[in-house]
C-alpha cells in the first residue's frame, strides 16, 4: 500500500512539475528576438562623398616612419595599427507600448543596453545626438528607481533603471 501511494504522489509531483514548467517557461519563439544588423555609412565613405580626404581630418592616421635613424633604440619595434573607420553596425529596437524606435549599436564589450531618457539634460551629447525614451508615452513602463552607473574606457553613464517591453 505504501508503494502504491508513493507512486501516485510521484506522478502528481511529476504532473505538477510539467504543468508549472509549461506555465512559467516561455516557448523558444517567445524568448528569441531577431534583430537585423545594418551597417552604418563609414566615416571614410561619408568623407569621400563630401570630397574630403580622411588624412586631412584625421592627421594621426598618417604613416609612421619605420626603423632608420628615427626608430626607437630600446629593443622595441613600432607597430602600425590600422583604423578602418567603418566597422560599426547597428540594429533597430522598439521599446514600450506603443513602440518607440531606437537605433542601437550592439557593443560586444558590454552586456548593458541603455537608451537616453526624455528627461536627459541637453548638456550631455548623448542626449542631443540620440533618440530619447519617453516613459510617459508607454502603457507598459514600470518604474524601478534603482540608480546605476557604468564606466567605459572613454567615459561613463549614470541613470535610473526602469522596465518596459523591448522588441
Amino acid at each position: 500500500m505504501a508503494v502504491a501511494a508513493r507512486r501516485r504522489l510521484q506522478r502528481c509531483l511529476l504532473l505538477l512539475a510539467v504543468t508549472c514548467g509549461a506555465t512559467f517557461v516561455p516557448s523558444p519563439a517567445q524568448a528569441l528576438q531577431r534583430i537585423a544588423l545594418r551597417r552604418m555609412p563609414s566615416i571614410r565613405q561619408t568623407l569621400r562623398e563630401m570630397g574630403v580626404k580622411v588624412r586631412e581630418v584625421f592627421p594621426e592616421l598618417r604613416r609612421v616612419t619605420r626603423g632608420g635613424e628615427d626608430g626607437p633604440r630600446n629593443g622595441t619595434a613600432p607597430t602600425l595599427l590600422t583604423n578602418y573607420l567603418d566597422t560599426q553596425y547597428f540594429g533597430e529596437i522598439s521599446i514600450g507600448t506603443p513602440a518607440q524606435t531606437f537605433k542601437v549599436v550592439f557593443d560586444t564589450g558590454s552586456a548593458n543596453l541603455w537608451v537616453p531618457s526624455y528627461k536627459c539634460s541637453p548638456l550631455y551629447s548623448a542626449c542631443v545626438s540620440h533618440s530619447r525614451y519617453d516613459s510617459s508615452k508607454s502603457r507598459t513602463y514600470i518604474a524601478n528607481g534603482t540608480g546605476f552607473a557604468i564606466r567605459y574606457g572613454t567615459g561613463s553613464v549614470k541613470g535610473v533603471l526602469s522596465q518596459d517591453i523591448v522588441m
